[in-house]
């Protein structure tokens, strides 16, 4: 629509105005600085720098008592529990983590996944848990707040990073790290720099529902 391809054109000028003026240009991984560097022209690809993002070990760090966390939010003691949490869109990739959840509940018929965020494809996910008979399985938790995001990742006993496509850095990834939660990703924009290093085999072998499956399952 013409209204959306000037707005389109208004933004890009402002962030060539931003990239022109700019001292710095700050990118938190070197996927975003790859992705950025076809954009730039070289005098300003000199101002970049990667500055990672970083979580408060005050707030993210392990539970003394797993099973009373689990209480405090209402959740099972004993079922082995997964997380997400993302926007509810398709880059995310969460569909993909809901069908891959079929797979995993004929090996681990009591396992639970929570998926907490807010987005566009809440409606579509609640009726694909439905037609694929996972409702005691898959929880859509909506938007989780900040004072009790710590809790949800020390409940957890795995979180997954089902991303599809760009993933500039991924913050949650070393939030549940920070509390003690093993992170399972798919090897998409700036995961693989996050998890490679902990170890490579945190990463599944690609995006598929299969792979995040079967990743899971090893797990």
């Amino acid at each position: 629509p013409p209204l959306l391809r000037t707005v389109i054109r208004w933004v890009a000028g402002i962030e060539r105005r931003g990239r022109v003026d700019a001292d710095r240009i700050i990118v938190h991984s070197s996927f975003m600085g790859n992705d950025r560097r076809g954009h730039y022209r070289q005098d300003q690809e000199a101002k970049m720098r990667r500055v990672p993002l970083a979580v408060d070990p005050q707030r993210f760090l392990p539970a003394n008592d797993r099973v009373a966390i689990r209480d405090s939010l209402g959740l099972p003691a004993r079922r082995p529990i997964l997380l997400t949490v993302r926007r509810l869109v398709a880059r995310t990739g969460i569909d993909n983590l809901i069908s891959a959840m079929c797979w995993v509940v004929q090996d681990f018929p009591d396992v639970l996944l929570l998926v907490g965020g807010a987005g566009y494809l809440r409606e579509h996910l609640q009726r694909s848990i439905l037609e694929q008979g996972l409702e005691c399985n898959v929880r859509l938790l909506g938007f989780i707040s900040e004072k009790l995001l710590p809790a949800y990742y020390q409940a957890a006993d795995l979180f997954v990073l089902p991303t599809l496509e760009y993933e500039g850095f991924g913050l949650v990834t070393i939030e549940s790290l920070a509390c003690g939660t093993p992170v399972l990703g798919t090897p998409v924009g700036a995961t693989p720099e996050v998890l490679g290093p902990v170890g490579d085999e945190l990463l599944f072998r690609d995006a598929s529902a299969e792979a995040i499956a079967l990743g899971i399952n090893k797990w």
